[in-house]
């Protein structure tokens, strides 16, 4: 609207305005008289101008937009009567028609020049009102169409909520009004909605999701919304709780309410269950006994048991039953349980409602880095000697060493030993595979269980236990049949023979030693100060004289007469090393350098038998996916695999590179007439050639089908993300899938790949792991609870302080009310200013030039000057 007028030079519009005034009065004056008469037509021409003059600075000096136009229209009237007045005497030649021109010719310049001197402008301000944004979320997940109540024509959720939003029509009408509402239905999207009106359809609630969503909706300034209306059931099934929760904790960052309009049964109607996070540490130890704690919500299971378990991947660990006693209760339990294994784990804890009341699961996992750093060492002995006292002294006193010191003099000379023997446990099975590495002293073979030798020697070759045997003459020495289970592992053969006690034999690294792991830096050249060290050592009293060494074995220290003292052997998945000696104790008090020597000796013989060798390891990040939360990308597999102990790996062969593959098998498919059924999946860091087709067998069918990914490398890790790393998504059916992860360590190839070394057949070391997960069918929104209120709660909660809260359906309408009963909208007012003579500089200057064309054409055709 027209707020106000103005002209930006009003003075010179009062001037131009008392030039007009005089000369009018002047001319018509001078065409009435004559002679004398002429000066005083002056001077009266000289009286209009001053009082035109005056006028026209007093309507100036009102200021007023009526004074500037009513002066703009004296200029015009002027300026129309100085026209007139100058044709008076010309109207008989030019004629009316002529007249009218030439003078409508002169008062439209006149005027067009008073509107550029003047250069008036027309000023007003629009009004407009900016509105605060509210994004509103409609649940569309099929479990709003359950009907919480057994009576037969029972309301649905969604029908309630439909009858709620249709009584809060006027409150609606008020919000639109003050807000900016963005309205948006979700389920496994979230998408706007043309009306309020819920139509349950959706197979999934990607609750986190639309709150996330809703939370990015900005206003036409720019602002985040001032609250988010939820209408929902809470049943969240495509993240965990914790994620809901932490949007909502942003929700409140940015200052935006939630307002949760809980649709659904009371708590004490509806079975559910709701676990705390896991909070557990994130690596511990191989041999390290774990404490979950287990903190959950249980509501409408009063009076009945549940069952809690705790799981290792798919395997169960422990289980127990949970007594709920009242319609709501918050539950705390604890479990202790050991590792399985070295790798990353997935530990899982399940809840499992009974039968009856729906038989629903809930889980929460967490991913667990089992390291097995420390070196588990078991010192053997028939009762204390100095040998094993410093030895226990080398080894003990490094940080990755775990050391366990046995005697076994106390069971009794020559008495079987019963389950509850020092190397047994209580079901009488040996504990040798518990250690990495066992030293033997000087034990008979009476003072072992039945067996315990043969069992050594198997878990040896088949476990992997490094064994050292260090009894001096009185071990080797015994009966030949009391020894030979051990025949075929040890390195050397025993001797039959018992040398005698002058036999003090002085060890000297032999060339093969001095290249092997456990005598690194303590053995070099003969003209070595290492070499002279060992010429300063003292004798080895007691010590036992072997028989032929193996063929395959590796003599390190030997006598003067080339005599086997220290020998190694590789036996299956195990080594072996047979010391000759019973005494290298005082070598430790010789000397300085005697001592050292004797540690790292010791220390470096425990190392080498551990032969640390590394394990496989694959994970997912949970053990249940929703195949509609995959395909709608709320979820993502994210797969981590990679080896334990891989610097010991890394020194099998050198050179040598690592070729890893993932195999998806398919283990069991549940009826699913969408998808198609394949039966395999495979992927592998190799990719396939692009445009591969499966193959169809006699019946028409697919076959076994492959997709090729390539695996990423993260560090000592590799992973992978699926379904974002297939082309396809035909895989996605519901059932049990089984992982495979193989690693295989193979000689490097390609220009300027060193040969391969002398033991490079060992390069062909496999390595492999298996986990399993599930993908569940596309109707878990029917699945029992479908509601979880206080989800709701919980996440309305967290925006309390700037305005959320929860409600329960039927209070709808007074929540909207409230929420509208604040006008939060911002009065914005916009200038304008219409300036004629700046928006069209040109016309006006044409308007000049074509009026006083005009004019002079019209008096040319009038035979006028």
């Amino acid at each position: 609207m027209l707020a106000a007028f103005g002209l930006k030079e009003p003075a010179f519009v009062a001037l131009a305005l008392a030039v007009l005034t005089g000369t009018g009065l002047l001319a018509r004056t001078l065409r009435q008289q004559t002679g004398s008469g002429r000066r005083a037509a002056m001077w009266r021409a000289g009286a209009g101008g001053l009082a035109g003059l005056l006028l026209g600075a007093l309507f100036v000096a009102a200021g007023t937009a009526g004074a500037h136009a009513l002066l703009i229209l004296l200029a015009v009237g002027a300026s129309a009567l100085l026209s007139v007045e100058s044709y008076r005497r010309h109207a008989s030649k030019l004629g009316r028609a002529r007249l009218a021109i030439c003078v409508a010719a002169r008062v439209g310049a006149w005027s067009a020049a008073l509107l550029v001197i003047g250069r008036p402008a027309w000023n007003w301000v629009i009004v407009r009102w900016e509105k605060p944004s509210v994004a509103v979320l409609l649940d569309q997940s099929q479990s709003l169409g359950i009907a919480d109540s057994p009576e037969p024509d029972a309301p649905t959720r969604a029908a309630l909520v439909n009858r709620a939003l249709d009584a809060a029509r006027p409150e609606i009408g008020r919000l639109e009004e003050l807000y900016d509402v963005r309205l948006f239905g979700f389920g496994a999207r979230c998408e706007p909605l043309g009306d309020w009106e819920v139509r349950p359809h959706a197979p999934l609630s990607a609750l986190a999701s639309a709150l996330r969503q809703a939370g990015q909706v900005r206003s036409a300034c720019g602002e985040p919304p001032a609250a988010v209306v939820l209408v929902s059931d809470g049943a969240e099934n495509a993240v965990s709780a914790r994620v809901v929760r932490e949007v909502a904790g942003e929700l409140a960052a940015q200052r935006t309410a939630l307002l949760a309009i809980g649709a659904g049964p009371a708590a004490e109607l509806t079975p559910a269950v709701v676990l705390d996070p896991l909070t557990v540490p994130a690596r511990i130890g191989s041999r390290d006994r774990l404490r979950v704690p287990v903190a959950a919500h249980v509501s409408g299971c009063g009076g009945r048991m549940l069952s809690l378990a705790l799981l290792w991947g798919d395997a169960p660990a422990a289980e127990r039953g949970l007594q709920i006693d009242g319609p709501a209760q918050q539950v705390r339990t604890e479990f202790e349980v050991q590792p399985p294994g070295v790798g990353l784990h997935r530990l899982t804890v399940r809840v499992t409602l009974p039968a009856d009341l729906g038989g629903a699961r809930c889980e929460t996992s967490a991913v667990v880095d089992v390291r097995d750093d420390r070196i588990r060492v078991l010192l053997l002995d028939l009762q204390p000697r100095n040998e094993m006292a410093f030895a226990l002294r080398a080894i003990a006193g490094d940080p990755r060493f775990d050391v366990a010191y046995r005697l076994l003099m106390g069971q009794g000379a020559g008495a079987p030993a019963g389950p509850q023997s020092l190397l047994s446990d209580a079901s009488g099975a040996l504990r040798w595979p518990e250690y990495h590495v066992v030293i033997l002293g000087n034990v008979p073979a009476q003072g072992l269980p039945a067996q315990g030798l043969a069992a050594l020697a198997d878990a040896v070759r088949d476990r992997g236990v490094g064994l050292l045997l260090a009894g001096g003459r009185d071990f080797y020495h015994d009966r030949d049949d009391v020894r030979s289970d051990l025949a075929d592992v040890v390195p050397v053969a025993f001797g039959k023979a018992r040398p005698p006690d002058s036999y003090r034999p002085r060890a000297r690294p032999t060339e093969p030693g001095c290249r092997h792991p456990v005598l690194a830096g303590l053995a070099a050249g003969a003209e070595s100060a290492e070499a002279r060290l060992w010429e300063n050592l003292p004798e080895l009293p007691g010590a036992a004289r072997f028989g032929q060494p193996k063929p395959l074995a590796t003599v390190l220290l030997a006598g003067p007469e080339g005599e086997p003292l220290l020998a190694g052997l590789d036996v299956g998945r195990g080594r072996v090393l047979a010391a000759a000696w019973d005494a290298t104790w005082p070598w430790a008090l010789a000397s300085e350098q005697g001592w050292a020597l004797h540690g790292k000796l010791w220390r470096q013989m425990a190392l080498w038998l551990a032969n640390r060798r590394p394990e496989a390891w694959v994970v997912t990040d949970r053990s249940t996916y929703v195949g509609a939360a995959l395909l709608g990308g709320q979820q993502t597999l994210q797969i981590r695999a990679g080896l334990s102990g891989a610097d010991a790996f890394a020194a099998v062969a050198a050179p040598t590179e690592r070729k890893a593959r993932l195999e998806l098998r398919l283990v069991r498919v549940a009826p699913d007439p969408i998808s198609s059924p394949p039966s395999q999946l495979r992927i592998s860091a190799e990719p396939q050639s692009p445009g591969t087709q499966p193959t169809t067998g006699p019946t028409g069918l697919p076959e076994a089908r492959a997709w090729d990914i390539p695996l990423k490398r993260s560090g000592g890790e590799w992973r992978a993300e699926l379904p974002r790393d297939l082309a396809t998504h035909a895989w996605l059916t519901s059932g049990s899938y089984e992982l495979l992860f193989v690693v295989e360590q193979v000689p490097a190839t390609g220009p300027g790949a060193p040969a391969p070394a002398a033991d490079a057949d060992k390069a062909g070391l496999v390595l492999s792991a298996r986990t399993g997960f599930t993908v569940t069918a596309t109707d878990l929104e029917l699945l029992e609870p479908t509601a979880n209120l206080a989800l709701l709660r919980d996440a309305a909660a967290l925006t309390e302080p700037v305005g959320g809260g929860y409600v329960p359906l039927e209070q709808l309408p007074e929540a909207l009310r409230r929420l509208a009963a604040q006008d939060r909208r911002r009065r914005v007012e916009q200038p304008v200013v219409y300036d004629l003579c700046a928006r069209w500089p040109w016309l006006l200057f044409g308007l000049i030039v074509g009026a006083l064309t005009v004019e002079w054409m019209v008096r040319k055709r009038a035979g006028m000057a």
